[in-house]
């Protein structure tokens, strides 16, 4: 499960699972890679997202945050397939 990107229950996002806790088989250390709805790729800056009342920026603050969370709540991300 070591540098797998996945989703995370309650948090929700994309993270990477960085390494499992010493003595521990159940709790995993990840960081949060998901930039937010309002990053552009092309660009590298964020340009917002449009909404009904107007727009905002959709920056994710939590981006690069170390959290531990428990292997039942996080779930491997799948490629769509189009």
């Amino acid at each position: 499960m070591i540098d797998k990107i996945v989703t995370h229950k309650i948090h929700g996002g994309t993270w990477k699972v960085l390494e499992l806790l010493p003595n521990s088989r159940t709790k995993y250390k990840c960081k949060d890679i998901d930039k937010g709805k309002g990053w552009c790729n092309e660009t590298r800056k964020y340009v917002g997202v449009k909404v009904k009342g107007g727009w905002y920026l959709g920056k994710n603050y939590g981006y690069g945050k170390i959290l531990t969370f428990h292997k039942k709540d996080i779930y491997e991300k799948k490629e769509r397939e189009f």
